[in-house]
């Protein structure tokens, strides 16, 4: 086994990968950018203000309607994520993934339920 000195790089012609050369795939990253940067940004805001709804909510019913704390959560869960998904399809994204819509928002109140 040859060691190699600090600054010597071996050149193996054989060993190299071809990879193939997408311009087009880097100009439409680049105009996705400011897309996804502005996206996130609504997305988080919608994010703040869906949480905003469910911990109000949460309190109100809690500490002003006395309701059991189980159900509070529930409803209140329930209104945050419904805010959540009008706002973030409305505002944020303008394309569904999904046809049918019913079964997208519970796809969405499933995957928020699960982390």
């Amino acid at each position: 086994m040859e060691l190699v000195s600090p600054g010597r790089v071996d050149y193996d012609p054989e060993m190299t990968i071809a990879l193939p050369r997408t311009p087009g795939f880097l100009s439409r990253a680049a105009q996705a950018l400011p897309t996804l940067g502005t996206e996130f940004g609504l997305y988080f805001l919608v994010s703040v203000f869906a949480l905003g709804v469910d911990f109000g909510l949460l309190v109100a019913l809690k500490e002003i309607f006395k309701m059991n704390y189980l159900v509070a959560s529930a409803i209140s869960y329930l209104s945050g994520a419904c805010v959540h998904y009008v706002l973030s399809t409305r505002f944020v994204f303008h394309q569904h993934r999904m046809a049918d819509r019913r079964f997208e928002f519970v796809a969405f109140v499933t995957l928020g339920l699960i982390g």
